[in-house]
């Protein structure tokens, strides 16, 4: 499984370990898990790993906060 999900992540560099999971069902018929497929990816050192997101702070009605627009305008 290793191999396969070496060669996926070469073929496919922007793809995470959700779509490799994917690719491996389709090209491969592998039933895999995906917790399974993202440890493997990490130990291969592949640097298609898990990213944070970034939350920018938001008012309730949609808006930016006005320090936050502030704080980045004024450096």
């Amino acid at each position: 499984m290793k191999q396969r999900i070496r060669h996926l992540c070469e073929r496919f560099p922007r793809y995470g370990y959700r779509r490799i999971k994917v690719m491996l069902r389709r090209q491969y018929s592998m039933q895999v898990n995906h917790k399974r497929v993202h440890r493997l990816m990490c130990i291969l050192s592949s640097k298609n790993t898990r990213k944070n997101r970034v939350f920018l702070p938001i008012d309730l009605t949609g808006t930016f906060h006005r320090c936050f627009i502030n704080a980045c305008f004024i450096l």
